[in-house]
């Protein structure tokens, strides 16, 4: 076995590497711009999007399953890509995405759900049109959702803000959520989880809630089916 003092190299019949001989080198990884040439490709592929709904849910939840293990997104992004989606089908992935947040799913598994989203949009696999068709489906009914998940509104706020911060929409993401959604004390609640986390990021909230013209103490008051005792926006 006194091989290692001796040998010059660690390649034994031209291309393996001997465990007996040093280490081999690590693998290659993928660079963030191979990855988006190989989406690119994908987009342009030939294949047909999915046929109905239970095709594209099944396909999109095996793809997110797959990445919560690996934690690769550029394969997450290629499978996604591949899926070729219309518009509405593009919601759905949004839609799934935040589904799968609201499922249980532990710390680091939000993350990368999250960064998952932003690159949703930032990598062009959906439009902004369909980044907020797939969030307003769970912000829509977002009082009845509270109730079966309590954390939904911080999680969901969680999203938005991911999106905001990191370039994958601008604060007028959330002027146009607020505009569909139902219960004060709900909207409250995901809503301070965004101004925190963009104040976190150094962001003048002042200056961006002036530019997109969010009146908080409006969009916020409380109504007659609100608890009596809520207080006030600026309490």
């Amino acid at each position: 076995w006194d091989i290692s003092g001796k040998s010059e190299s660690n390649i034994i019949d031209g291309s393996k590497y001997s465990a007996f001989i040093g280490e081999a080198p690590p693998l290659p990884t993928r660079t963030k711009e191979e990855d988006t040439k190989k989406e690119e490709e994908s987009t342009s592929s030939s294949k047909a999007p999915p046929s109905t709904p239970e095709e594209l849910e099944k396909r999109t939840k095996s793809t997110l399953n797959e990445y919560m293990i690996s934690a690769d997104i550029g394969e997450a992004m290629l499978c996604i890509k591949e899926l070729n989606c219309d518009e509405g089908q593009s919601a759905k992935v949004v839609e799934l995405v935040i589904a799968q947040l609201l499922d249980n799913v532990k710390s680091t598994e939000k993350d990368l759900l999250l960064q998952l989203l932003v690159a949703l949009r930032t990598r062009s696999a959906v439009s902004a049109e369909a980044l907020i068709a797939g969030l307003k489906a769970h912000t829509a009914n977002l009082e009845d959702l509270a109730i079966d998940v309590p954390l939904a509104p911080q999680l969901i706020g969680e999203a938005i803000a991911a999106c905001i911060v990191e370039g994958a929409a601008d604060l007028g993401l959330l002027k146009t959520i607020l505009e569909g959604c139902e219960g004060c004390e709900v909207k409250r609640k995901f809503v301070l989880v965004i101004l925190l986390k963009m104040r976190q990021k150094g962001i003048d909230l002042k200056e961006k809630l002036g530019e997109f013209e969010i009146n908080l103490s409006e969009v916020l008051k409380a109504d007659e089916l609100d608890p009596p005792d809520l207080p006030s926006v600026k309490d």
